[in-house]
């Protein structure tokens, strides 16, 4: 698995379930293969989450319900 952050690229050789158990609950999974920290994401418009970097991630509609009521929440919270 690759971990992109703001500084660096990191391997690991472990499953991503096994990586989001323990992250921070602002860590959600967009995709079958995506995890996203809510604090990068800017907006969410139909089945893309736009990051503020510019990256466009996209969003398996099994994630799509789940992750917009994550990110309305960590909204709330960050104001």
């Amino acid at each position: 698995m690759e971990i992109i952050t703001s500084t660096e690229n990191i391997f690991i050789n472990e499953p991503l379930k096994s990586v989001l158990n323990h992250l921070p609950l602002y860590f959600v999974q967009c995709h079958r293969t995506i995890i996203v920290n809510l604090d990068f994401v800017e907006k969410i418009v139909k089945q893309d989450a736009f990051l503020s970097d510019g990256t466009l991630l996209p969003i398996s509609r099994q994630y799509l319900n789940p992750l917009r009521e994550q990110f309305l929440q960590h909204l709330q919270i960050k104001s």
